[in-house]
């Protein structure tokens, strides 16, 4: 009966957090906050802050955006994106990467058929890391702001094949990698570097939300 009431506790407390980060991202819209600010504000743990603002974007109700190292948390004004979602709809809102993560994971999950765990990004791989519940596949998803003159900077292709090489390092039985955003490093990636990649499946996220092979 304790461990019971205890479990409840919990719940309505998690509950209750929850509620405090929602309210407070929405109170700041437009301006984006970190998880330092809504620790802040609400009085909560900052990593309890971020894996709440995480979750939320993940189930469509707040953007994310990177500034340096530093993770901002909107809310999402053009409203929920729900999982099976109209396609083309979710891809028109992948014009950045504050979707990116969300839908990016909703089409690997179709494409392969199981579930995944999405880590965000860190130092070491600044990609979401995607594990997928059958214990044999596992992949990365990065996304690249397009350049307007078109260049592709070799810092680029570099980051692309130190991730292919991760995975293939990774012993996976099924490896793979997205990218989206800039179509014209992913193309040249695949011209200069993927006739050498045998292990690790890539592909391109194009903007109708269907998967190119590029390796």
């Amino acid at each position: 009966m304790l461990v019971a009431l205890e479990r409840a506790e919990i719940m309505r407390a998690r509950g209750q957090n929850r509620q405090k980060v929602m309210e407070f991202i929405k109170a700041c819209a437009p301006r984006g906050v970190s998880s330092a600010d809504i620790a802040r504000r609400t009085g909560i743990s900052q990593a309890s802050a971020y894996q709440i603002a995480r979750a939320l974007m993940e189930e469509g109700f707040v953007r994310a955006a990177r500034d340096g190292r530093v993770w901002r948390f909107s809310w999402n004004a053009n409203g929920r994106v729900l999982p099976g979602a109209d396609r083309s709809s979710a891809s028109r809102q992948d014009v950045d990467d504050g979707n990116f993560p969300a839908h990016v994971r909703q089409v690997a999950e179709e494409h392969y058929g199981c579930s995944f765990d999405m880590a965000a990004p860190d130092e070491l791989a600044p990609a979401w890391r995607l594990a997928g519940d059958d214990d044999a596949t596992l992949g990365y998803a990065v996304h690249l702001a397009p350049l307007a003159d078109g260049r592709v900077p070799a810092g680029r292709l570099a980051l692309l094949s130190g991730l292919v090489w991760l995975l293939e390092k990774s012993e996976a039985e099924t490896p793979f990698l997205i990218i989206g955003g800039d179509s014209a490093t992913a193309r040249a990636w695949q011209t200069h570097h993927g006739p050498y990649c045998d292990e690790a499946d890539v592909f391109l996220l194009e903007p109708d939300g269907t998967l190119s092979k590029l390796a």
